[in-house]
């Protein structure tokens, strides 16, 4: 079977022959709607998805039955069809001789038959049998997630380089855009779970909200999984003072708390999804009855919160109140890292958002799973700048947030602050000496510079010499004028 495609399976040679005249990879088994083998279905695994067409009959849904079930038994992606023509047995033949093409069927909505059991069935006998339904199900998901992951593997290497070479398919990440970057480079991948992690009080849930919020007001429908116990109120509040407008939240703003919430969704709303975010990672987990430190914990966050929306092109983005860097369970934070297909920012405070006051986070890539964002792993991609507008008496107001570019000037370090003004100035002589910039300073003129040139020493020292050479800083000849505003000063 063709490896990556989408194959179309029928009940008989009549109706897959009319498939494949029309353009699809088609087959079927043989011996009709009695002939389904369920070793059939190893010959469809590599198949990105199997569209099973349904006759128009009993014996047409006993036979979507087994084949489905033989299906769900292999994680294999499908989908049941019908033909969009009622007469009695009708198939895939009666479809497209009508006119219609393949992509035009009538979905058929398949629900897991209920389970009937002996009366003398043990208790252990019902619940393995439910156990392997449930397991089924979750294959199926996960083999759908882990396809729409994949790469476009119908691409020929030649179209990939017309691709590349043209500059049409750099995979720069577009949702939350950064303020000063000519690129238009964003933060985060659409059809992607991307994710934010960090001690608490740093900003997260500011950030997630401005992005909530851009969303809303490009038009887009966002879901929004509440695990970290905030009402509903909160959660509309936090939006509302990150600018949302309150029509786009009542007409496209889902705060939903369980899978129940999510299936009450129409399909056609889950497929429209632009963004959805969850918070918070851990207590996800632990309400699918998982262990947040196990690695199948969020594999089961991914298939139950985020698949359904992904799969069809959303923005997935996660919070997590707990480092990725746990040396007690290791094996449960790698998977939170690997779990992401997106990006994955550690947010590090800068400054403490107040009321009527500006605060700063930083976001550094800790894991860019499509390489859109260059070689910046372990760099700040973005440093949110967060203004709020509530009165420091503590009456509420809008926080206006940005996301901005990084100074590439500016070296991404802490200040030194245990040097003393002469360390400072030996060490800046020395970094000038090392940098190449003529050494014709003295500690007289250095110390003339800092004191009136308002000098922040912000660089380590082996970050220094690049700083002072990008910004082409020279220093105070020796024996000239140690004032800035004196004749003569060259500094």
């Amino acid at each position: 079977m063709t490896e990556g495609r989408a194959v179309h399976l029928a009940e008989g040679e009549k109706a897959a022959d009319a498939l494949h005249a029309s353009g699809q990879a088609a087959t079927c088994n043989s011996g009709g709607s009695a002939g389904w083998l369920d070793e059939l279905a190893d010959s469809l695994k590599g198949a990105a998805e199997v569209a099973v067409w349904q006759d128009r009959d009993d014996a047409g849904a006993k036979w979507t039955a087994a084949v489905t079930n033989s299906l769900e038994a292999r994680g294999i992606p499908h989908r049941v069809v019908q033909s969009r023509t009622e007469g009695p047995a009708d198939d895939a033949w009666d479809h497209i001789a009508a006119g219609w093409s393949a992509e035009q069927a009538v979905a058929v909505e398949v629900r897991a038959a209920e389970l009937e059991f002996a009366p003398e069935a043990s208790r252990e006998v019902r619940e393995e049998a439910l156990r392997i339904l449930r397991h089924r199900e979750a294959m199926r998901l996960v083999t759908q997630y882990e396809a729409s992951q994949r790469t476009n593997t119908t691409m020929t290497v030649s179209q990939a380089l017309d691709a590349l070479l043209s500059g049409e398919d750099m995979d720069v990440p577009p949702v939350a855009r950064l303020e000063g970057d000519r690129s238009g480079r964003g933060l985060f991948y659409p059809g992607h779970v991307n994710g934010l992690f960090g001690d608490g009080s740093v900003g997260k849930s500011v950030i997630v909200a401005e992005v909530q919020a851009r969303v809303l007001s490009e038009g887009g429908i966002v879901v929004h999984w509440e695990f970290d116990n905030n009402p509903v109120k909160a959660i509309v509040a936090r939006l509302l003072h990150a600018g949302a407008e309150p029509d786009s939240m009542r007409d496209r703003f889902k705060v939903i708390y369980s899978v129940a919430d999510r299936d009450a969704l129409t399909g056609d709303v889950q497929r429209a999804v632009k963004l959805v975010t969850l918070d918070a990672l851990n207590p996800a987990i632990t309400s699918l009855g998982l262990d947040p430190y196990h690695p199948g914990g969020v594999d089961g966050v991914v298939r139950e919160f985020f698949a359904p929306f992904t799969l069809h092109g959303a923005c997935g983005l996660f919070v997590d109140h707990v480092g990725h860097e746990s040396k007690d369970r290791q094996a449960g934070s790698i998977r939170k890292a690997q779990a992401v297909q997106g990006a994955l920012y550690e947010v590090v405070k800068v400054a403490a958002l107040k009321p009527g006051a500006t605060g700063e986070s930083r976001l550094v890539l800790r894991k860019d799973n499509r390489g859109g964002l260059g070689d910046m792993e372990g760099k700040t991609v973005a440093t949110a700048v967060m203004t709020s507008e509530a009165d420091k008496d503590g009456r509420p107001g809008r926080v206006r947030t940005t996301f901005r570019a990084p100074d590439p000037f500016v070296p991404d370090v802490q200040e030194r602050t245990s040097l003393t003004r002469e360390d400072n100035v030996r060490r800046i002589i020395a970094e000038l000496d090392r940098a190449g910039i003529p050494n014709d300073v003295s500690i007289r003129g250095a110390r003339g510079f800092l004191a009136h040139a308002d000098v922040v020493i912000r660089a380590k020292t082996e970050d220094f010499a690049t700083a002072v050479a990008a910004r082409k800083l020279r220093p105070v000849p020796l024996g000239g004028p140690t004032d800035p505003h004196e004749e003569g000063y060259t500094g």
